[in-house]
């Protein structure tokens, strides 16, 4: 179970953190949008559509893995049957990495969103 919890962490992390750069990128990059109708005008569209989608799908992924690794950690790692019971407040508290992670996808959210009105 330490494997799967620390797998998902950091599979959050890196989720979030490809979100949160894509947000940045998305607000930094082009300003405003293409004009027009013609056929490169479409394109770009229906790739930033995609880009949008692919974003998305990081951060939502990012959230079922930060809320896996917490949920996986807090039963067997620290659950009432373990070695080293803890209560949520005493979890976090002793596991930091768990409240960045979660800091990150609701960073990377915020940014993907702000990034998806471009």
């Amino acid at each position: 179970m330490d494997a799967l919890y620390s797998f998902s962490l950091l599979l959050s992390l890196a989720a979030s953190g490809a979100a949160v750069v894509w947000g940045i990128v998305r607000l930094v990059g082009r300003r405003g949008s293409p004009r027009g109708a013609g056929e490169e005008t479409r394109q770009v569209r229906s790739a930033s559509a995609r880009s949008r989608a692919l974003a998305w799908g990081l951060v939502t992924c990012a959230a079922a893995a930060v809320t896996v690794s917490v949920l996986v950690h807090a039963r067997w790692g620290h659950g009432p049957a373990s070695a080293e019971p803890m209560g949520s407040a005493e979890l976090v508290q002793a596991h930091p990495a768990f409240l960045c992670a979660g800091a990150m996808v609701v960073l990377a959210a915020a940014l993907t969103q702000l990034g998806s009105k471009r």
